[in-house]
């Protein structure tokens, strides 16, 4: 699963977000920097209206509230999706097919089995920004609409299998097209960009248990210890 992630430099940067995603639009005034980002919380992602076309940032609350749900708190129980049951459950079949997003982190954590329970950090090495899939939602509640998404997983690579059996799901900058065009039903060939990403282009080190407590969100958690 993926429980918290980083925000920080580039990925809170609107003009860098803007190129690097190709934004028509953007809909926060700023992004803080997160360190220890979690369920609940109002996060970007990324999206294409389907009626305009238009690609935009808008901040959504993590852990996705299906439009039949009667209460908010279920969105606890659906911040991660896994990736080989998008097309069968009820939450995510309609999502999948035409509300997919696009979630921009710096880096994300897994807990390992340990008695201990270290939290480790992972990161590509050559870029400040990994973008997860994700699918997103709106939950018309008593007080307005509320829009919140959730993070799609596949099992982990090699390095993260180490640490734990599930990672985010990522997708590479030459699929975001592919990805976010709500008119692709293609759920079959959209499932294909669902694979572990190489191992290869990240970096890993353990982290301070000072990360279990989601009032914690400082840079210094990402010091190696």
């Amino acid at each position: 699963m993926c429980g918290r992630y980083t925000i920080y430099d580039e990925a809170t940067d609107l003009e860098y977000l803007s190129e690097y995603f190709g934004l028509q639009k953007v809909a926060v005034d700023k992004i803080p920097a997160r360190y220890n980002a979690s369920p609940s919380q109002s996060l970007p992602v990324i999206f294409e209206n389907h009626r305009t076309g238009d690609r935009i940032l808008n901040a959504f609350r993590w852990g996705l509230i299906p439009s039949w749900a009667k209460d908010i708190n279920i969105g606890y129980k659906m911040i991660n999706a896994r990736s080989e049951s998008l097309s069968e459950k009820t939450s995510y079949k309609g999502p999948f097919k035409h509300q997919r997003c696009l979630i921009p982190a710096s880096g994300f954590y897994e807990w390992d089995k340990t008695k201990e329970k270290m939290p480790h950090y992972f990161k590509l090495k050559d870029s400040p920004i990994m973008s997860f899939a994700g699918l997103y939602e709106r939950w018309k509640s008593p007080n307005g609409d509320i829009w919140s998404y959730t993070i799609i997983t596949t099992d982990a690579n090699d390095l993260v299998a180490k640490t734990h059996p599930r990672m985010p799901a990522i997708i590479h900058p030459k699929e975001f097209d592919f990805w976010l065009d709500p008119d692709n039903q293609n759920t079959e060939e959209l499932s294909g960009f669902l694979k572990p990403y190489p191992a290869n282009e990240f970096e890993t080190w353990t982290v301070s248990r000072e990360l279990n407590k989601p009032v914690n969100d400082y840079k210094g958690l990402l010091e190696r210890v």
